[in-house]
């Protein structure tokens, strides 16, 4: 009985001890700069901060059962404490959906795989029967040898060769304007950016992008600096969807929207792993700013064999006036 005891309290102790380390990494990473020596290693674990805190609120429960009565509330007070705070920074750097608003343009993102080239076919498919007027696709290459027959309905906006084929855009709306521009010297054209005129006659942005993986520091930094540049520039109302790399409470994600207004949606669909389907990590994200609104957003492309889930995008724009 007393070797049981003590195997028991052994057991207790290692387990508070790994739920507390857990803990205090999802407090802390998002307050590390990427710039000190573990910086890189905040930046992995700050989009994680909500399954490490509901992992640690599960453990708490199990240290509960095993005896470690105190132990259990305060892990779990304390886990659940955390994810109150995470939510009120969610909130304020996001906004609710508004179903009532008219739909202005119906807009997909979805980055492809670069290696799903035997999927084009489906991918193509999937998005004529979504309908939508914009689609973005980022490791475009994977969609290349559909695009001939996309382009008998879309304007294909960017130029696909083996080489170089990281965003294509294509769209059914006019267009006023189109750019592309490289984001860091590393990865070429990662940044497209279209004024569209939407059915409603309202004009707008669709800015694309691909962001490196926010650990890669000395990259990661510059390149957010940059697409805040970009983002400052852009006037009129502003759909920026792109795979960030990212969730939208994670410390890059929060610095940028704070910098530039844009807001995330309030509920951001999970898209990576695409495998862990509702449980998966938003880091495919859907930003508006300068008057755009999200009438929905859901996810895109489950069965089309990418890692990631796209996005299908329901638009609301402010009201056009006659000058």
């Amino acid at each position: 009985m007393q070797i049981r005891s003590v195997l028991r309290h052994t057991l207790i102790g290692a387990l508070a001890a790994l739920l507390a380390l857990a803990t205090i990494i999802a407090l802390a990473a998002r307050h590390i700069p990427s710039e000190t020596p573990i910086g890189p290693l905040a930046r992995i674990f700050d989009s994680l901060a909500p399954w490490l805190l509901a992992a640690v609120c599960l453990g708490a429960v199990a240290v509960w059962a095993l005896g470690g009565r105190w132990l259990g509330y305060a892990l779990a007070f304390i886990s659940i404490l955390g994810a109150v705070d995470l939510i009120r920074l969610h909130r304020s750097y996001s906004l609710p959906l508004v179903p009532e608003a008219e739909v202005a343009a119906r807009v997909i993102f979805f980055n492809v795989l670069r290696v799903n080239a035997t999927f084009a076919d489906r991918i193509a498919t999937a998005v004529l029967e979504a309908d939508a007027d914009v689609v973005v696709f980022t490791e475009a290459v994977g969609i290349r040898d559909a695009l001939p027959r996309l382009a008998r309905h879309y304007e294909i906006l960017t130029p696909c060769t083996l080489d170089a084929c990281e965003i294509v855009v294509a769209s059914r709306l006019p267009v006023r304007r189109h750019w592309y521009l490289s984001l860091n010297p590393a990865w070429e054209a990662r940044y497209v950016v279209t004024e569209l005129e939407a059915h409603g006659g309202q004009t707008f942005f669709v800015a694309a992008s691909h962001l490196v993986k926010p650990w890669f520091s000395g990259v990661a930094e510059p390149e957010i600096g940059q697409l805040r540049g970009q983002y400052d520039w852009l006037g009129l109302p502003v759909l920026a969807v792109g795979d960030f790399n990212a969730a939208p409470w994670s410390r890059q994600m929060m610095t940028l929207m704070r910098q530039t207004g844009m807001k995330a949606p309030r509920r951001a669909p999970g898209t990576s792993p695409a495998s862990a389907g509702c449980l998966s990590i938003p880091i495919d994200l859907a930003l508006v700013h300068n008057g755009a609104r999200l009438v929905s957003i859901a996810p895109f492309g489950d069965n089309l064999n990418s890692n990631h889930r796209g996005l299908l995008i329901d638009l609301a724009l402010p009201v056009a006036t006659t000058p």
